[in-house]
């Protein structure tokens, strides 16, 4: 095994079938030179802020937020934190969108993280997406 990709979740683990595939993708990870996508089940709309009286977030964007885990929980995983936290952006896209049967609104999205100027840029959906 060379790593499990999101410590903390149930995410998938990294393995490797030779030692020159594990050694490669170590250097990967300690370099912090991978990407990462995600696809996330939101709850909300990406209706367009645009759109007359609509509310919810644009169909695609990015998230420029810093992000602090120290206060890493069972509960909490990270806090956006201009002061204490560490680079990071999200880059979102709108998949699908529909209303469940209670009557609330839930979109589909896909959520790729990049690495980008020297930082590993992480993605943390829930307060990432909840700081737009």
């Amino acid at each position: 095994m060379v790593h499990r990709l999101d410590v903390g979740t149930s995410g998938p683990l990294l393995v490797a079938r030779t030692v020159e595939a594990w050694n490669w993708a170590k250097d990967r990870i300690y370099k912090r030179d991978q990407l990462r996508d995600y696809v996330a089940l939101v709850h909300g709309s990406f209706k367009s802020r645009n759109a007359e009286g609509g509310e919810g977030l644009e169909e695609r964007g990015v998230v420029l937020a810093n992000i602090d885990d120290a206060g890493y929980t069972k509960y909490s995983r990270v806090e956006i934190s201009e002061a204490a936290g560490e680079s990071a952006t999200t880059f979102y896209e709108a998949l699908a969108e529909y209303q469940s049967e209670s009557g609330r609104d839930s979109s589909h999205g896909a959520s790729p993280a990049a690495a980008c100027g020297g930082q590993n840029l992480r993605i943390k959906s829930s307060k990432h997406m909840a700081a737009v």
